[in-house]
């Protein structure tokens, strides 16, 4: 499963990073987690590999995290946005793109720690996508 972190701040960036680390492997799933600073870096990472995942802050320096989102639907309707910022000003915005969720800061591990644990959605990807890869491999 691929992770993206999109937040300005690094040290928001590690604290949801070391949960989300402990998440995975609390629920054997194998993840990689990637961080992005810049929202425009996400989306043109996004261009060349899709992530399943994605928690966005909304305020990101210059960028705003809903007009990113925007970007990303463009190309990708399928990455689970989770947006994680200080203000709910922009959850109904938010909702818009298809947002999965809306984590205002500051949040517990227990607020993600639900996403991950079975049956939970994201983990149903993750285990149907490593389930179909698997049946592939089995044809060829």
């Amino acid at each position: 499963m691929r992770i993206a972190v999109i937040d300005d701040l690094k040290s928001d960036r590690q604290l949801l990073i070391s949960r989300l680390n402990k998440l995975l492997s609390d629920n054997s799933i194998n993840g990689e987690i990637y961080e992005f600073e810049k929202g425009i870096d996400f989306i043109n990472a996004s261009k060349q590999t899709a992530f399943e995942v994605a928690f966005m802050d909304i305020y990101i320096d210059k960028e705003n995290g809903i007009e990113i989102s925007k970007l990303l639907r463009e190309f990708d309707k399928e990455c689970i946005l989770i947006f994680t910022t200080t203000s709910s000003d922009y959850a109904l915005e938010g909702f818009k793109v298809r947002a999965f969720d809306y984590l205002v800061k500051p949040y517990t591990t227990n607020c993600i720690y639900g996403y991950f644990k079975p049956p939970a959605v994201i983990g149903q990807i993750y285990r149907s996508k490593s389930n179909r890869r698997h049946t592939e491999n089995q044809a060829e």
